[in-house]
């Protein structure tokens, strides 16, 4: 099972070479790193793909979890509100959507 996560993690850093922009592989990288206890690498993976696409609810999650870990209370409230505040914000819009076109 290690040489499965190993080959993982060696996989997304191939991705993360070849294409800088891939946030599929920098959430795959910190969730390896965060499983194994890289807490620098893993927030550095989360923060990337984060600003790659903020709306990724994964990786902002992570990265709260993993700031509630280390007691880094305020930063994970702060993602946590984005999350939250977020998802107000989306379901807000695709209401207004369905109202703004009945079928």
């Amino acid at each position: 099972a290690v040489t499965n996560v190993v080959d993982n993690f060696k996989k997304a850093e191939e991705q993360i070479k070849d294409d800088p922009k891939n946030v599929s592989a920098w959430v795959t990288a910190g969730t390896i790193a965060d499983t194994f206890g890289d807490d620098a690498l893993a927030e550095k993976a989360y923060k990337k793909a984060i600003e790659l696409d903020p709306s990724l609810f994964m990786a902002r999650n992570n990265l709260a979890a993993l700031y509630l870990r280390q007691e880094k209370y305020a930063q994970a409230e702060t993602e946590y509100k984005i999350i939250f505040y977020g998802h107000q914000r989306s379901n807000r819009n695709s209401e207004n959507k369905k109202n703004e076109n009945p079928k």
